[in-house]
């Protein structure tokens, strides 16, 4: 049996940051257990691709802070290794007078938060994004920006390598003995370790409930599937609605890739399976938490679902994405293109969804429980913390 210093579950960006991290503080025994058999088949290569300024994140959050900080280290990394990138910001539009007053507050609060984002009118937005309309006011953030997540992904994975840590493609983690600090695959393999430092995204909580820890929480997926923008106009810059405050989801929005598509979307509706099948104990997991939040309308969640229905057909994501850029036409937007599982935190005890990074630890452990959106963005900074957490050996 091989042992380890550091064991790492999960291979997506946070997993692989921790490992890059670890390494340039001086750790070699590293081991990073991936359960597919390649990179980028989760969230992390199946996001948007966008490096997000910090605009919707409180005074006090780790969001804010990492995100900002983060954002800075990955415009560096891709320029240091020729990444595919751009930086040429996006807008944020409302559609009514509630929503200009939901985004002014918005631009005041990151403002206060140290986020270069300027207020325009409807005039200057149509100078920055000729297809993007708002009811008087938007907000330009101009160093949001686009880049190559799977690029990213196999480059950091190719400098962990060359630095003889090791990635463990088709390692399925199947249990942990914490008493022996072993972990066993679904092949009987066993794999030695001094610290674990738990990234498994959807399967944070299990692995964290068997160290007896994160017992308040539990992860809900929610599936976020794209639409395209069959032959569409030109589009420099992405155009975002105002968030709701009370939910984790940006909305449907349009996304200009690097590739010279225009994703239409996420939405974000409540998922049974996270990932590799659907799993019994799991899904009952899943519904009887969901179906609690929704009776109660905890996170507003009873609001988000019947919006995420009314999403479903193209009728009423046309309506929604023809208020910010009125060229779209009904038929030129496409059937799902692209789907990926988003591990949303949730606290049982007060049965509302966690806003921010979770982190959670003991001697032997740190276990990263919530990483969503900004987490690709944030991933180089917020590997500073979980390793700052592990301690000394």
């Amino acid at each position: 049996m091989k042992n380890y210093e550091v064991i790492i579950i999960g291979a997506g960006i946070v997993g692989l940051a921790v490992a890059r991290e670890l390494q340039q503080r001086g750790f070699r025994s590293i081991a990073v257990l991936e359960k597919e058999d390649q990179l980028g088949l989760h969230a992390s290569g199946k996001n948007s691709g966008v490096i997000h300024a910090g605009i919707y994140y409180g005074k006090d959050s780790k969001k804010l802070q990492f995100c900002l900080e983060g954002a800075r280290k990955l415009y560096e990394f891709a320029e240091e290794n020729q990444i595919h990138h751009q930086r040429n910001g996006k807008v944020i539009v409302a559609k009514n007078e509630v929503e200009k007053e939901r985004l002014l507050k918005l631009h005041e609060r990151a403002l206060s938060n140290g986020v270069d984002v300027e207020l325009i009118d409807e005039y200057e937005l149509k100078e920055l994004e000729p297809q993007a309309r708002t009811f008087e006011k938007a907000i330009f953030s101009k160093n949001t920006g686009f880049i190559d997540s799977k690029s990213v992904l196999h480059n950091v994975y190719s400098k962990i390598q060359e630095n003889q840590g090791e990635v463990l493609l088709s390692f399925d983690v199947q249990d942990i003995n914490w008493s022996e600090k072993v972990v066993r695959d679904q092949k009987g393999q066993k794999l030695g370790f001094g610290k674990l430092i738990n990234c498994a995204g959807m399967w944070a909580d299990r692995w964290a409930h068997s160290a007896g820890l994160g017992l308040k929480y539990r992860i809900l997926p929610f599936r976020g599937s794209y639409r395209k923008w069959l032959s569409p106009p030109t589009v420099k810059r992405s155009i975002y609605p105002v968030p709701d405050p009370e939910l984790p989801f940006l909305g449907v929005h349009v996304t200009p890739t690097l590739g010279g598509e225009v994703l239409l979307g996420p939405n974000a509706f409540p998922a049974w399976e996270r990932g590799g099948g659907v799993e019994l104990r799991t899904a009952w997991s899943s519904v009887a938490s969901l179906a609690e939040m929704f009776l109660k309308n905890k996170s507003g969640l009873r609001h988000h679902v019947y919006n995420e229905v009314q999403r479903w057909g193209k009728s009423s994501i046309f309506e929604d994405l023809q208020r910010m850029a009125p060229a779209m036409e009904k038929e030129k937007i496409s059937g799902y293109q692209k789907s990926g599982l988003r591990a949303q935190l949730v606290n049982t005890e007060k049965m509302q969804f966690e806003m921010d990074f979770v982190i959670e630890k003991n001697k032997d452990s740190v276990h990263v429980l919530n990483a969503v959106s900004p987490g690709f963005t944030s991933s180089f900074a917020f590997a500073e913390e979980v390793v700052d957490e592990l301690g000394e050996l």
